[in-house]
C-alpha cells in the first residue's frame, strides 16, 4: 500500500455476506477493515447483508454509484450451496472482469487447504471505476487474499489510481491521511444532514404554516382587545382636597411622627402600639431558647409548637378579628386582647410542664385580636390627609420593635438562665413582656374618647 510506495490513500467499502453474523462476531469483515487501515486507507462503508442476490445488488449498486467508494471488498457467499449467491449478484454489475484475481487466489489457497480450493468462486471486476473483490467468508481466506495478493499486487490498484484523474487530484489534496479521514467523515455527516433537511422541506406546507401563523396573530390581537376593554383603571380614592403636598422634612420616621402632634392623644396610642409590638415579638425572639432551657424540647418539638401558634395566629387574624370588632368595638377588643396576652405571658413565665404549654398556645394566640384593632384606632385618630403618614409611622415602629426585642429579651434570658445566677428564672422575659402589655392596658383604659365603627 502507501507504505510500499505503490498506492495513494483509497476509500474502501467492506461488505460481509452472511445469514448469521453481526458486527460483534464478524471476524472476516473486521480483519479486512483493520488491514486496510493499517495500510493507510480509509474505510468509507461497512455493511452486513443476508445472502440474498437482490439485497447484495442493491448495496453494491449504491456503493458503485458513490464517488466516495473506490474499492469494495466482499467476503462470503462464494461457495456452491443454495445460499451462496455472491458471484451471481456481482457478475452482472461488472463493466469488465479481473480474472487473474480468482485464478491466483485459488492457486495460493491450494497450498493451504488442498483441493478444497475448487469450492471457492472468488472473483473480481470493475464497475464505474470501482474495483470489486469477492473473497470467501473465512478469516483465513481474507488473510490470504489481503496478505498475498491485495497488499503486494500493484496492478489492480494502479488501474484505479491511474484510471481516474479526479481521484488522483483528491488524493493529492489530502496528503495528511488523518486530515483526509476527518474531512471525509464530516462531509459524509453533512451530506446525511442535508438529505434529511431536504426531505423535511419537501414535506412542509409553508403556505399553510403562514396562514396558520397569521390566524394565531389575529386571534391574539382580538383577545388583547377584549382584555383591554374589560380592564378597569382604578382611580385615586382620596379626594384632591385631602391630598398633601410632598415635603422632604416629613419623608422620614421622626418627621412623620412630629407632623402628627396636632392630633390629640395620638402619641400615647403610638407608644401603646410600640410597647405591644415589642412585647408580642418575644415569641419569635426567644421561644426556641426558652423551651430548650425550661422543658428541654427537641428541635422537632419546637417546630411543632411554632406551627401550632402560626396556624392559630392566622385563624384569629383572618376569621375572628372582624366579628370581634363588630361585636365589641375597637377599644373593647383591644382591652380583651391585652388581657389575654397578659395572662398568657404570666402563665408561660411560671409554667414548668411543656404539655400544658402546648394546650395553652391556641388560647394565647387570641391576644393578637388587639393588633388590628389598634391600627383601626390609629387610623381614625388622624384626618384623611394623614392616613398614609399614620400607616407609615406604624410600620416604622413595628420595624423598631423587631430590632429591640431580640437584643433585649435574649439578654434577659441569658442573665436569668445562667446556672450561677443569683436568681435562676428563665421565664423572666415573659414577665418583662407582660409588664409592657400591662402598660398598654393602662394607656387604652385611660383613653376617654371611644371610637366606634
Amino acid at each position: 500500500m502507501t507504505k510500499n510506495g505503490n498506492l495513494g490513500c483509497l476509500s474502501i467499502g467492506v461488505l460481509t455476506v452472511s445469514d448469521t453474523r453481526n458486527e460483534k462476531n464478524d471476524s472476516s469483515g473486521r480483519f479486512l477493515m483493520d488491514a486496510a487501515r493499517s495500510g493507510g486507507h480509509l474505510i468509507s462503508q461497512y455493511a452486513i447483508s443476508k445472502d440474498n442476490l437482490y439485497d447484495l445488488r442493491a448495496i453494491l449498486s449504491s456503493w458503485i454509484a458513490d464517488p466516495g467508494v473506490e474499492v469494495v471488498l466482499v467476503t462470503g457467499g462464494t461457495g456452491f450451496t443454495s445460499r451462496d449467491s455472491t458471484p451471481e449478484a456481482v457478475q452482472p454489475l461488472f463493466d469488465s472482469d479481473v480474472p487473474g484475481f480468482g485464478e491466483l487466489f485459488r492457486r495460493l489457497s491450494f497450498d493451504e487447504i488442498g483441493t478444497s480450493t475448487i469450492q471457492s468462486r472468488a472473483l473480481a471486476g470493475i464497475a464505474n471505476d470501482t474495483i470489486i473483490f469477492c473473497i470467501p467468508g473465512s478469516t483465513g481466506a481474507c488473510r490470504t487474499a489481503w496478505d498475498k495478493i491485495l497488499k503486494d499486487q500493484k496492478t489492480p490498484f494502479t488501474f484505479i489510481d491511474e484510471g481516474s484523474t479526479r481521484r488522483k487530484e483528491i488524493i493529492a489534496k489530502f496528503l495528511d491521511l488523518e486530515l483526509f479521514e476527518r474531512k471525509f467523515k464530516l462531509a459524509k455527516e453533512d451530506s446525511v444532514d442535508l438529505k434529511g433537511a431536504l426531505k423535511r422541506l419537501e414535506s412542509r406546507n409553508y403556505d399553510e404554516e403562514i396562514e396558520q401563523s397569521n390566524q394565531e396573530l389575529s386571534d391574539t390581537r382580538t383577545e388583547l382587545t377584549k382584555q383591554q376593554e374589560q380592564c378597569t383603571v382604578l382611580k385615586e380614592s382620596l379626594e384632591i382636597k385631602n391630598r398633601r403636598e410632598f415635603m422632604w422634612h416629613r419623608a422620614n420616621p421622626i418627621g412623620a411622627i412630629l407632623d402628627l402632634r396636632k392630633f390629640d392623644g395620638i402619641y400615647p396610642l403610638l407608644l401603646m402600639y410600640l410597647l405591644f409590638t415589642i412585647g408580642t415579638s418575644i415569641y419569635a425572639a426567644i421561644w426556641p431558647f426558652f423551651t430548650v432551657e425550661r422543658f428541654e424540647w427537641s428541635p422537632s418539638m419546637i417546630g411543632i409548637s411554632l406551627t401550632i401558634y402560626g396556624v392559630c395566629f392566622a385563624i384569629v387574624q383572618g376569621v375572628l378579628v372582624r366579628p370581634a370588632i363588630k361585636i365589641w368595638g375597637e377599644k373593647k377588643t383591644i382591652i380583651i386582647g391585652f388581657c389575654i396576652e397578659f395572662s398568657a405571658m404570666v402563665t408561660f413565665a411560671f409554667l414548668t410542664n411543656g404539655k400544658i404549654l402546648i394546650i395553652l398556645i391556641p388560647l394565647a394566640s387570641l391576644g393578637v385580636l388587639a393588633q388590628p384593632a389598634i391600627q383601626a384606632v390609629l387610623s381614625k385618630s388622624v384626618g384623611d390627609d394623614r392616613q398614609g403618614a399614620i400607616q407609615g409611622v406604624a410600620s416604622s415602629l413595628n420595624a423598631i420593635a423587631m430590632v429591640i426585642t431580640p437584643i433585649t429579651m435574649t439578654w434577659v434570658l441569658a442573665v436569668f438562665s445562667d446556672k450561677t445566677a443569683k436568681y435562676y428564672f428563665p421565664g423572666m422575659p415573659f414577665l418583662v413582656s407582660a409588664f409592657m402589655v400591662l402598660l398598654c392596658l393602662m394607656i387604652i383604659s385611660r383613653r376617654k374618647q371611644v371610637i366606634t365603627p
